[in-house]
């Protein structure tokens, strides 16, 4: 590991293309974050565009966020699970276990 550091220290051509290498490392993990946090905007722009479409009151604060989720997630998967018992018929989701 020393001998590849002395190499690249020592050598202007290594060393500007070690340099060149980082830029690029970095400047791909900075393109990724943004495009992430730029899709997640996106995400939560177009949920609360859906909630003031719906006539839902929009919620302000983090623990409102988090009731409103976790009754929404409530409500799916008891819809959910009808769904599922309609479908099965006679089969119960107890019987699956």
């Amino acid at each position: 590991m020393e001998n590849i550091i002395k190499a690249i220290t020592s050598n202007n051509l290594y060393l500007g293309i070690a340099v060149l290498l980082g830029v690029f490392v970095i400047f791909s993990i900075i393109k990724k974050l943004v495009k992430m946090i730029l899709i997640s905007l996106l995400i939560i722009i177009i949920y609360l565009i859906y909630l003031s479409y719906s006539g839902e009151k929009i919620p302000r604060t983090r623990k409102e966020v988090v009731e409103h989720l976790s009754v929404k997630i409530r409500e799916g998967t008891k819809k959910g699970k009808q769904i599922i018992e309609k479908n099965l018929g006679d089969i119960k989701l107890k019987d699956l276990k």
